[in-house]
């Protein structure tokens, strides 16, 4: 019956774009089809009758579009929606016209990445702005290979690349945002890359062999990713040493708010550790500023949000508010960054799994919300829950208090008497479990305790008074901080 609703012949073609090559097979209300564009690209396409009872093919594209933002390692496990449209052909039993919707999907079989090399490929020895020699690929992103090249004057670097009609461009606000961080004359500064050249270049399309052009960016090379770090390390980092990677996370996003942008997408695959022949081991730098935003106007003042925004970042570290579609601001920066704290310290956060990300979404039911909080702090130090407090308390134009929440950081280090240095993938630290290992005082605190923190602490801590008011509650309360 499938076969009969919606048949199309090889030859026939659709939007002006996609030409029908051989049916696939059929599913249970229109058979699937291979096709090709005009720049050869072949991909599948689904097809259903307009009238059908049970549509199907406007709800898989809609949330295929939706896993396309994912920017981590799991968006590599989908495929694209390339094009959803309608189109007529003849009804094989009426001879009538016969309305029905198709949708064109990346043949399954094409991992997400491999549509991303194939858009920008470059041999070694190729040549741009009579500058820059690529001498290897070193990976891809969703839109783009990554390339080590070399100037004339031996200087390597990293090579970013992405088609000039890309849906998607990233390039030129990631050249925008370093441009802007390089300019930071603190210590903040050192924790960004170089942004060495940006340009466009073109190469043969391998599909159709015409030429195709794209854009690229040359940036100063970093280490090794903190993601292939804390995997090699078991899971999780020693206490210290994730406590001294945030820490210095944090000082990149003072550095990058103060210069009027938000990252959006922060998680431990855009930090890096520097490289061996620099001697940064030490250093952490933030990368990837493809989905960053200017949330400055000119005259420093905050912009004002939009009522309604497509979903930034990975799901994973996202902050509730980014889930909840709202626009971004320090705030949601901040509270991924503490996301990533906890995952680097005791090794998984409470939502790990993709069924448990509704917890995350039902903020307004406090219940709930307070129950996530008790399972994301169970087993942390008991200043994390003061931390924490902060970031829920800012308000959507407020400076976060980096200031503090770093004076909290390094309490933590010296009251349990963590060690930061040297940090594990100096030594090759590794961990086999997912137990909180100590160098001092036992961080696993009840949960009785973490709630009594974290329904006490206060909007403006005093980090550097060792007298304050808090302290002394905490201490009346038996809480050492």
């Amino acid at each position: 019956m499938a076969e009969e609703l919606v048949a199309l012949n090889p030859g026939t073609r659709l939007a002006d774009t996609w030409t029908i090559t051989r049916k696939l097979g059929a599913g249970m209300f229109g058979a699937v089809y291979l096709c090709r564009n005009d720049q050869a690209l072949e991909a599948a396409m689904k097809t259903e009758p307009v009238d059908t009872k049970h549509p199907l093919l406007l709800m898989e594209a809609t949330v295929l579009r939706s896993l396309d933002t994912i920017r981590d390692g799991d968006g590599k496990h989908f495929c694209h929606c390339l094009d959803l449209g309608s189109g007529a052909t003849k009804d094989p039993a009426t001879g009538l016209p016969k309305d029905s919707v198709y949708r064109v999907i990346l043949h399954l079989a094409t991992p997400r990445n491999t549509m991303a090399e194939e858009l920008v490929a470059l041999n070694p020895g190729t040549r741009l702005a009579d500058t820059w020699t690529i001498t290897r690929k070193l990976g891809a992103g969703m839109f783009g290979a990554v390339y080590l090249c070399r100037n004339d004057q031996a200087l390597e670097a990293a090579m970013k690349t992405e088609p000039v009609d890309t849906k998607h461009p990233l390039l030129l606000m990631e050249a925008t945002v370093l441009r802007s961080l390089d300019t930071i004359r603190d210590g903040d500064g050192k924790h960004f890359c170089h942004c060495l050249d940006l340009g466009s270049g073109a190469t043969k399309d391998p599909a159709t062999g015409l030429p195709k052009e794209f854009r690229f960016i040359v940036m100063s090379l970093v280490g090794r990713g903190i993601d292939d770090l804390v995997r090699e390390a078991g899971g999780h980092f020693s206490p210290g040493t994730a406590i001294g990677v945030s820490i210095q996370l944090l000082n990149a996003l003072r550095g990058m708010h103060d210069k009027g942008f938000l990252h959006r997408d922060i998680k431990p695959p855009n930090a890096t550790i520097g490289r061996p022949e620099s001697n940064e081991l030490r250093l952490i730098y933030l990368i990837d500023f493809g989905m960053a935003r200017k949330y400055q106007k000119d005259d420093g003042s905050h912009r004002r949000p939009r009522e309604a925004t497509k979903f930034r970042g990975s799901a994973k570290y996202a902050s509730i508010s980014a889930h909840m579609r709202r626009e971004y601001s320090r705030k949601d920066d901040i509270e991924s960054w503490f996301y990533v704290l906890v995952e680097l310290f005791k090794g998984a956060l409470p939502w790990a799994k993709i069924g448990q990300m509704k917890l995350r979404r039902l903020d307004e039911r406090q219940e709930v919300r307070q129950q996530a909080i008790m399972e994301l702090l169970e087993g942390c130090p008991t200043e994390f829950a003061a931390m924490l407090k902060h970031i829920d308390d800012l308000t959507f134009e407020e400076r976060p208090d980096y200031e503090t929440l770093l004076v909290i950081l390094r309490y933590s280090l010296a009251y349990n008497r963590f060690q930061e240095h040297p940090y594990d993938w100096e030594v090759g630290r590794r961990f086999g479990d997912r137990q909180v290992q100590s160098a001092g005082a036992n961080v696993q605190r009840d949960r009785g305790e973490i709630a009594f923190v974290f329904g006490n602490f206060p909007r403006n801590f005093p980090g550097n008074d060792g007298d304050n008011a808090l302290r002394k509650t905490w201490r009346e309360k038996g809480i050492a901080i």
